[in-house]
C-alpha cells in the first residue's frame, strides 16, 4: 500500500558536480523545491497499489512494486518462491531485480539532496541527518502512523468491549443465543481489519527501509571514493556502515513505528478502564505509565552502552583486516599468538560492553510482560480495600484490556531500541559524511612555460594521518578520563612510555569525535611535513627521471601530483589526463583483461600492442584461461613482476598524456626491465610525459631530464651530463653505479628475442588455476558460489552452540528458570481466577440452603457474593502479591543467567573461529577473500553479540507463556483439545514452512553481503589508482549493483517473515472466534471467572503467538550466522595439528644454523602444479647463499619452504640437526628472521611496528634504527619513536619501510636470516650500505637472499640459480662468471657485469670509508 510514495523523487538538476561525485556539493545546492509533480500527482503510481487487483506486467522486477492492496498486504506475490524454497531450496538467480525506484542510486541521489539542502537551510553545525531521514520517507510513515492507530483500534476492541459484552452475556442467561453469534463475528471482523492494517505498515516499512538502506550505502561508498586518506580505520566504518549499522537503520525505519503504538493503546485504556471501574482504574493507567520513563531509561542506556561496544568492535574488526591483510608476515615471524592476544583485549572491552547491554535488555524482557500484571494488581487490591466489590466481568475485562497492552508495551522496547541505536548510526554516518575529501587539483595561477604540463611553485606537502588512539580510553565517559588522568597522573611524568604508544591519559577526547569535519577535527588528524619547497616544471613530451635516496621524497612527490597529500601552502598546476603505476601495484579481483582495460572499451589491436610491450605475451599465455583467468584478491595467484607489469599495462592501455611511474622496473629481473623500457617507455610512450622513479643509472641516463631529491627536497634538476659536471648528491651516486658495475657497450652481447621470451616463460608461482574449458565467471559471482558452498549443521550447531555456551546442563538449569518465570506469570491469573470465583466464601452454604424445590432463582453472581466480604480477603491477596514479586525476581535471575549464557556461547564460537582462522595454513587465505573472512568477524558477530542475546530470551520465555496459556484454555474447554490440536498442527506445519524459507532466503542475503564488503575493501586500497584513472562511475556502478542484488534478497528475506505472520494471524482471528464460539454456545457449563480467564489468555495468546513465531523463526535465521562462525570455527584445518610435533628444540637452536634440501617438491595446492619441483642443496652455518632466476622461477618459494607457509609434498628440509616438520611452527619461526618482498607495517606508531610485543629497550630499538641507516630520519621527527604509521605504512616511502622491516629483523637476533627482494626499493648507495650492515650484523648468520638486483648478491658464498621451479646451478660467483654457458653468467652480462674483480676491488675500498660518510636518510 503506497509501495511507492516519494516525497520528490526526481534529484534536481544539479550546477555544479565535485571531480569524483555525482552528487551536488554544499555551495551547489538550491533550496527552492524542483518544478515538476506536485500534489497527488506525484503518488498517482503509489496509488495504483490501492487497486485490490492488478495484472502482474513482468516477472523481472519484485513483484511488491506493482501488486494490488490484497497481494500486497497479504505478501501473496511471495508465494511462489516460499513453496519453491520449501520444495527445492533458493539460489541467486530465483531472486527479482529491483524496480529503478528502489534502487540504491536513485534513492542515494535523492536522500544526498535532502542532506545537502539540511545544511543549506540550518548549518553544517546543527544539520541532522536523522532528520533527513524522516523527510526522505515522511508520507511513508505518516501513512504508516495512521495504519498502526487503525490497528491499535481493532486489536483495542477485541479484549475490551467484544470481552466484556461475551461476559456479561455469560452471566445474562436471558439473552438469546443468535446475540453471542453475533459477538464472536463481530470479533472475527475487528481481528481480520487489525491483521490487515497491521500488515500494511510492515509492507510499506520494509519497502521504506530497503531504500534507506540502499541509499546510505550508496552514499558511503561515493564517500569513501571522495576521501582524502583511506586506510584500515577507514575501512573498519565503512563495513560497520554497511553491516551492522545497516541493520540497526532498517528496524528503525521498519520498526520504529510501533512506538506509536504504546501511547495510542494507553489513551484507550485509560478511557475505557475508567468506564468498566471508574477511577480506581487510573491507578493502573498510572502504574503503567510510570514504566514508560523506566523503558526510556534503559533504552537510553542501552544506547549509550552500544555506542561504547561498536569503538570496541571497529577496533577489533579494523585490527582483523590488518591482520588478514599481513597474515603472511605474522605467520613467517611466528606472531599469531601475540596478535591473537591483542585482539582478544580488545574483545575483552566488547563483551563487557556487551553484557550489560545483554542484562539490561533482559531486564526489559523480564518486565515487559509482567506490566498488564502490575496494573491489575494494583487496582484490585485498592478497588478491594476500599470496600468495593469487584465482579469476574469487571476484572477480567480490567485484566485483558490490560494485556492488550502488553504486545505494545512488548513491541515498545525493541522500537525504541531500534530508534536508540540508529540514532547512534545516524550520528556517526553524519560525521563519516563530513570528513575532508580529496580535492582535484586545477589550473592555478603558476607562472611557467607554456608547454608545462606540471608546475609546482614553492610548494609544501603534508601527510594527514589519523592520531593513533587507545579503545579503552575511547569508551570512557568524560568524567571517567578526567579521574583517570588524575590518578595516573604523577605515575605518567614520572615514567616515560615504552610501550611503541601514545599515552592514552595524556589528552581528553570526546568519545563522540571519532570523526569530525577538517574544521571541527584539529586534534583527531595530524598532518605529518612531508616535501618542503618544491619548485618544479615538467614540459610536454619530456621523460623526467627521479632519483635520491630512501625517504627522499621521491614517491611523496608522485603523491602530491596526484592530490593524495595536503598542500599546505604553494601552488600547483597540471595540465593533462594522469595516469599512475603505484610503487607497491594493485590489482582488483576480476580477470587479467579487466585489470588492464580497467573498465575502458576493448580495443583488440591496441590491447595486444599493449601486452606486447610490457612483455605479459608469455605470462597471459600460462594462465589457465589466458588473459580471461580471474586473479585473486590483491593478486594473491600472480607473482611481485606479473602484478607490475599488469599495473604497467592498465596505465598504458589508458592512453593519458601524462605517466607517472613509480619505479615499477625494481619488481622485474634486467632483463625484462631493459625490454620494458625500450619498448614501452622510449618507444611507446615517447610522445607522453612521464616521470619516472628510479636509481638505475641505465635508464637515468636516457631520461631528457633529471632531478634528484633528498630531504625531502628537490636538490638538483638538470639533464644527465649537466648533473655530472656539477659533482654532488647525483654524481656520487653515479660514482657508486660506475664503482659497482662496469657496463660498456662492447662487452654486453646482443640478446635475442627469443632469449628474452624464454627467459621469462614460467608457470605462475602462487595457486595456478587448472586448465579448464570452461567460460570465465565474474569474481563475485565465484565468491557467491564458494560462500553459498557451507552446509547447515543442523541441530549439530544449536549442540555446538550450547556447548560453547556452558553445556547442556547449564542450559538445563537455565531452561527451570525459563518455565518458572512464565508458570509464576501464569499463576497470578489462575490465583486471581480462584479468588473471585470464591466470592464471599459463602457460594457452598448458599447452595446448600437452596433446595429443588424453592422458588428462588440466583444468578452466578448472587451465588458468589462480593469478595470483599470474603473473611479470607486477606489471604489472597497476600498470596497475589508475593506471587508477583517472586516472578519478577525469578524473570532478573533468569535475565543475568540469559544474558550471560548466550555471550557466553559467542564468546566462545569467536575465540576458536579466530585461534582457527590465524592459524589456517596460507592455502586457506590464498583462495579465500578477506571480506568473506572479516564478514565473519563483523556481520556474522553481530548477530551474535546484540541480536541472538534478545531472540534467544525472548522466543524461549514467548513459547513457555503461549504453551502454558493454550494449556489453560484446553483445561477449562476440553471439548476445545481437538480444535486446539489441529490448530497447533497448522501453525506447525507453517512454521516449518517458513523456518525453510526464511532459512534459505537469509542464506542468500547473507551470500550476496560478501561481495559489497569484498568490493569496498578492495575499491579502499586502489582508492588512488580508481581516482587518477577516473573509473570512479564503473566502480560506483559495480558497488551500486551489488547493492542492489542483496537489497532485493534482504527484501525477500525481510517479506518472508511478514508472509508467515499474515497467514499465522489468519489462523488466531479463527481460533479467537472458535474459543468465543464456545463459550456462547457451552453457556452455563463453567463459570464466568474462568470463562474471563480463557478468553483473556486466548486474545493474549492470539495477538502474539504470530509475533513469537515470527521472531522464533527470526531467531532460526539469524543462527545461520552461528553456522557460519562454525563453519570457520569447527571444519578449518590448523596449519599445524598438536599430534604431528615430534621434537621440542632447546632454546638455543639452532647451534649450527645450517639448512639442507633432501630432493624437495612444492605447490600451493594438491590440484595444482609444482612451484619447486625436486630441489635439493646444503647451505653450510654463516654460509651467505644469493638466489636468482627469472620472475616466477621460484625463488620466493624457497623461503615459503623454509618457514613452512606450506608444507612440502616431497622430500625433507633440515634447520640446524631437525627435520623442520617434526618441531613446532612457532619454534621454527622463531629462530628465523624474514624481510619480506612487499614490506609490511601496521597502524600505530613507529615503536610498535618495531617492537608490537614490547620485548626490547628504546635503546635497543634505535641502535637496530641506526644499523638499518634510518636513525636519522626518525630522529627528526619530533614524536621520534611514537611518530605515527598510517594504514600500511602509507607515510612512509617503500624503501624506508623495508629498513624499518630490516629493523625489525635485527632486533630478532636470529641465526638465520631471509631477504625476499628487501632492497629493492632502495637506491644504490643505501643498498649498498645495507649489505654491509647484513656482512656485519649478520656475520655469524646463516643468510639466504632473493635478488633481482645482481650486484648485491655478487660477493656471496654461493649462487643458486632457478628456473621453472627447479634449480639448475648452485656454486660460487666465481667458478659460474667463469662459465660462459653459465645462466647466471648470462644474467650478469645482460645487467651490465662483466667481471667482479672491480666489484671485490671497491668493496674493499668503500668498506674503508664508508664509516666517514653520513647515513643517506
Amino acid at each position: 500500500m503506497l509501495n511507492n510514495i516519494d516525497e520528490d523523487i526526481q534529484p534536481r538538476a544539479e550546477r555544479g558536480k565535485s571531480a569524483t561525485s555525482t552528487f551536488p556539493r554544499n555551495g551547489d545546492v538550491d533550496v527552492e523545491i524542483q518544478n515538476g509533480s506536485r500534489g497527488w500527482a506525484k503518488y498517482s503510481v503509489a496509488l495504483q497499489t490501492l487497486l485490490p487487483f492488478r495484472k502482474e506486467t513482468t516477472n523481472k522486477y519484485l513483484p511488491s512494486s506493482h501488486a494490488g492492496m490484497f497481494s500486497f498486504v497479504s505478501f501473496s506475490w511471495l508465494t511462489p518462491i516460499m513453496w519453491k524454497s520449501f520444495r527445492q531450496g533458493l539460489s541467486p538467480v530465483d531472486l527479482w531485480e529491483l524496480h529503478d525506484a528502489d534502487k540504491a542510486e536513485k534513492n542515494a541521489k535523492r536522500l544526498n539532496r535532502i542532506w545537502q539542502n539540511e545544511k543549506v537551510l540550518v548549518g553544517e553545525d546543527k544539520a541532522s541527518f536523522m532528520k533527513c531521514i524522516w523527510k526522505f520517507g515522511k508520507t511513508r510513515f505518516y501513512v504508516c502512523i495512521f495504519f498502526m492507530i487503525v490497528s491499535i483500534c481493532f486489536q483495542f476492541m477485541g479484549p475490551s468491549w467484544i470481552l466484556k459484552a461475551v461476559l456479561t452475556y455469560q452471566d445474562d442467561t436471558t439473552q438469546p443465543l443468535n446475540i453471542g453469534i453475533a459477538l464472536a463475528v463481530a470479533a472475527l471482523v475487528a481481528q481480520f481489519l487489525r491483521n490487515l492494517t497491521y500488515t500494511a505498515v510492515w509492507a510499506i516499512g520494509i519497502h521504506t527501509g530497503m531504500r534507506v538502506e540502499g541509499a546510505m550505502q550508496y552514499l558511503t561508498y561515493d564517500k569513501m571514493l571522495r576521501l582524502r586518506n583511506g586506510g584500515d580505520n577507514i575501512l573498519s566504518k565503512t563495513i560497520t556502515f554497511c553491516t551492522n549499522d545497516q541493520e540497526r537503520i532498517f528496524e528503525c525505519v521498519s520498526g520504529g513505528v510501533l512506538a506509536v503504538a504504546a501511547p495510542v493503546m494507553f489513551l484507550f485504556c485509560l478511557i475505557y478502564s475508567c468506564i468498566v471501574l471508574g477511577p480506581w482504574a487510573i491507578l493502573g493507567n498510572i502504574v503503567i505509565f510510570l514504566f514508560y520513563p523506566l523503558m526510556g531509561a534503559i533504552a537510553r542506556r542501552t544506547a549509550l552502552i552500544r555506542r561504547k561496544a561498536v569503538r570496541y568492535t571497529n577496533k577489533r574488526v579494523g585490527l582483523m583486516t590488518e591482520i588478514m591483510n599481513s597474515i603472511r608476515l605474522i605467520k613467517m615471524y611466528g606472531w599469531e599468538e601475540s596478535f591473537l592476544k591483542k585482539v582478544k583485549e580488545i574483545r575483552a572491552g566488547e563483551e563487557y560492553q556487551l553484557r550489560t547491554a545483554a542484562f539490561l535488555q533482559s531486564i526489559t524482557a523480564t518486565i515487559t510482560p509482567m506490566i498488564n500484571i502490575f496494573a491489575s494488581i494494583a487496582v484490585f487490591l485498592a478497588f478491594t480495600l476500599s470496600g468495593n466489590n469487584l465482579t469476574p466481568a469487571e476484572a477480567f475485562t480490567l485484566f485483558s484490556v490490560f494485556s492488550a497492552m502488553t504486545f505494545t508495551f512488548g513491541t515498545l522496547p525493541f522500537a525504541l531500541r531500534a530508534i536508540g541505536e540508529a540514532s547512534v548510526c545516524f550520528r556517526n554516518f553524519q560525521k563519516f559524511l563530513d570528513l575532508p575529501e580529496f580535492e582535484v587539483i586545477t589550473e592555478q595561477d603558476v607562472e611557467c612555460a607554456h608547454d608545462a604540463v606540471i608546475a609546482i611553485k614553492d610548494g609544501n606537502f603534508a601527510w594527514e594521518v589519523e592520531k593513533p588512539s587507545d579503545p579503552l580510553q575511547e569508551s570512557q565517559t568524560p568524567d571517567e578520563k578526567k579521574k583517570a588522568k588524575k590518578s595516573k597522573k604523577i605515575k605518567n611524568n614520572s615514567k616515560p612510555s615504552t610501550n611503541g604508544k601514545p599515552n592514552p591519559d595524556d589528552e581528553e577526547s570526546n568519545p563522540e569525535q571519532q570523526m569530525l569535519p577538517e574544521n571541527k577535527k584539529t586534534e583527531a588528524m595530524l598532518l605529518e611535513d612531508c616535501l618542503e619547497n618544491i619548485n618544479l616544471e615538467i614540459k610536454r613530451g619530456f621523460l623526467l627521471g627521479v632519483s635520491g635516496t630512501v625517504g627522499s621524497g621521491k614517491s611523496a612527490l608522485i603523491a602530491s601530483i596526484l592530490g593524495e597529500m595536503v598542500k599546505t601552502s604553494g601552488k600547483m598546476l597540471i595540465r593533462g589526463s594522469l595516469a599512475v603505476v603505484p610503487q607497491q601495484s594493485w590489482i582488483y579481483s576480476d580477470s587479467v583483461q579487466e585489470n588492464i582495460i580497467f573498465g575502458s572499451p576493448l580495443n583488440k589491436e591496441k590491447y595486444d600492442k599493449v601486452i606486447d610491450i610490457c612483455c605479459l605475451r608469455s605470462d597471459i599465455a600460462s594462465f589457465s584461461n589466458g588473459d580471461l583467468t580471474l586473479v585473486g584478491e590483491r593478486g594473491v595467484n600472480l607473482s611481485g613482476g606479473q602484478k607490475q607489469r599488469i599495473n604497467l599495462a592498465r596505465s598504458v592501455y589508458a592512453d593519458k598524456s601524462i605517466y607517472l611511474l613509480d619505479d615499477p622496473l625494481s619488481a622485474v629481473d634486467s632483463v625484462v626491465a631493459q625490454e620494458i623500457f625500450e619498448k614501452c617507455i622510449k618507444t611507446h610512450l615517447k610522445d607522453k610525459t612521464v616521470l619516472l622513479i628510479t636509481n638505475s643509472i641505465q635508464f637515468l641516463e636516457e631520461c631528457d631530464e633529471i632531478i634528484f631529491m633528498k630531504d625531502r627536497e628537490i636538490v638538483e634538476h638538470g639533464t644527465h651530463e649537466q648533473l655530472v659536471v656539477q659533482k654532488q648528491n647525483y654524481y656520487n651516486m653515479l660514482q657508486y653505479h660506475n664503482q659497482n658495475q662496469s657496463k660498456t657497450e662492447d662487452t654486453i652481447p646482443l640478446i635475442s628475442e627469443n632469449d628474452v621470451k624464454n627467459s621469462i616463460s614460467y608457470e605462475s608461482p602462487a595457486k595456478k588455476i587448472k586448465k579448464s574449458s570452461h567460460p570465465v565467471e565474474s569474481f563475485a559471482q565465484k565468491i557467491i558460489e564458494d560462500d553459498s558452498l557451507y552446509k547447515f549443521a543442523g541441530i549439530k550447531a544449536y549442540l555446538h552452540y550450547l556447548k560453547a555456551a556452558g553445556g547442556y546442563s547449564l542450559f538445563g538449569v537455565l531452561l527451570i528458570f525459563f518455565l518458572i518465570f512464565g508458570a509464576g506469570k501464569q499463576s497470578t491469573q489462575v490465583w486471581l481466577r480462584f479468588w473471585l470465583d470464591d466470592g464471599d466464601g459463602k457460594m457452598a452454604e448458599r447452595l446448600a440452603n437452596f433446595t429443588e424445590e424453592s422458588n428462588v432463582t440466583l444468578s452466578e453472581s448472587d451465588l458468589r457474593g462480593f469478595v470483599n466480604e470474603n473473611p479470607r480477603l486477606w489471604f489472597y491477596q497476600i498470596i497475589l502479591v508475593a506471587l508477583l514479586f517472586a516472578t519478577l525476581l525469578v524473570g532478573l535471575i533468569k535475565g543475568l543467567m540469559s544474558s550471560r549464557f548466550v555471550l557466553r556461547g559467542a564468546s566462545g564460537l569467536h575465540s576458536t573461529m579466530l585461534h582457527k582462522v590465524v592459524n589456517s595454513p596460507m592455502s586457506f587465505f590464498d583462495k579465500t577473500p578477506v571480506g568473506k573472512i572479516t564478514n565473519r568477524f563483523s556481520k556474522d558477530l553481530d548477530e551474535l553479540d546484540a541480536r541472538l542475546p534478545f531472540f534467544f530470551e525472548f522466543v524461549i520465555q514467548s513459547v513457555i507463556f503461549v504453551l502454558l496459556s493454550l494449556l489453560i484454555t484446553c483445561v477449562i474447554y476440553p471439548e476445545f483439545a481437538f480444535g486446539m490440536i489441529f490448530v497447533l498442527g497448522l501453525m506447525i506445519f507453517f512454521d516449518i514452512w517458513l523456518n525453510i524459507g526464511v532459512r534459505e532466503t537469509r542464506k542468500l542475503e547473507n551470500v550476496l553481503k560478501t561481495p559489497v564488503i569484498h568490493h569496498l575493501q578492495s575499491s579502499l586500497n586502489g582508492l588512488s589508482i580508481i581516482r587518477t584513472f577516473h573509473r570512479q562511475d564503473q566502480f560506483q556502478s559495480r558497488f551500486s549493483g551489488y547493492v542492489n542484488n542483496h537489497l532485493a534478497a534482504e527484501s525477500v528475506y525481510r517479506s518472508a517473515n511478514r508472509w508467515f505472520t499474515f497467514r499465522m494471524d489468519g489462523i488466531c482471528m479463527f481460533t479467537i472466534f472458535g474459543t468465543i464460539l464456545a463459550a456462547v454456545v457451552l453457556r452455563g457449563r463453567v463459570s464466568s471467572g474462568m470463562v474471563g480467564l480463557a478468553l483473556s489468555n486466548i486474545y493474549s495468546v492470539c495477538i502474539f503467538v504470530p509475533f513469537v513465531m515470527r521472531m522464533k523463526s527470526e531467531l532460526q535465521a539469524r543462527f545461520l550466522s552461528v553456522e557460519r562462525v562454525l563453519e570457520y570455527a569447527e571444519e578449518l584445518e590448523e596449519e599445524e595439528p598438536e599430534s604431528k610435533i615430534v621434537i621440542k628444540p632447546s632454546s638455543e637452536w639452532p647451534m649450527i644454523p645450517s639448512i639442507k634440501f633432501e630432493n624437495c617438491s612444492l605447490r600451493y595446492q594438491a590440484d595444482l602444479p609444482f612451484v619447486i619441483e625436486s630441489v635439493s642443496f646444503d647451505v653450510q652455518p654463516a654460509e651467505k647463499i644469493g638466489i636468482v632466476g627469472r620472475t616466477g622461477a621460484g625463488k620466493t618459494s624457497i623461503i615459503a619452504a623454509i618457514c613452512r607457509l606450506y608444507p612440502v609434498d616431497e622430500g625433507r628440509i633440515f634447520v640446524g640437526d631437525l627435520n623442520i616438520n617434526e618441531i613446532s611452527l612457532k619454534d621454527l619461526r622463531a629462530s628465523i628472521a624474514v624481510i619480506p618482498q612487499d614490506p609490511v607495517l601496521f597502524q600505530g606508531t613507529l615503536r610498535y611496528n618495531l617492537d608490537p610485543f614490547n620485548q626490547h629497550s628504546d635503546e635497543q630499538i634505535w641502535t637496530a634504527l641506526e644499523k638499518s641507516h634510518i636513525k636519522a630520519k626518525i630522529e627528526r621527527d619530533e614524536k621520534k619513536l611514537l611518530q605515527a604509521v598510517t594504514s600500511e605504512g602509507d607515510n612512509f616511502s617503500v624503501g624506508e619501510k623495508q629498513l624499518i622491516c630490516l629493523g625489525r629483523a635485527l632486533l630478532r637476533k636470529n641465526k638465520i636470516l631471509l631477504l625476499d627482494e628487501a632492497t629493492a626499493s632502495l637506491d644504490i648507495e643505501t643498498d649498498f650500505l645495507i649489505q654491509n650492515t647484513i656482512r656485519e650484523a649478520f656475520k655469524a648468520c646463516t643468510v639466504i637472499t632473493v635478488a633481482h638486483r645482481l650486484n648485491t648478491i655478487a660477493f656471496y658464498d654461493r649462487i643458486l640459480v632457478m628456473d621453472k621451479g627447479k634449480m639448475i646451478e648452485l656454486d660460487t660467483p666465481q667458478n659460474l662468471m667463469a662459465n660462459e654457458e653459465s645462466r647466471f653468467h648470462r644474467m650478469m652480462i645482460a645487467s651490465g657485469i662483466s667481471s667482479l674483480d672491480q666489484l671485490r676491488a671497491y668493496r674493499v675500498s668503500s668498506g674503508e670509508s664508508s664509516d666517514s660518510n653520513d647515513s643517506p636518510t
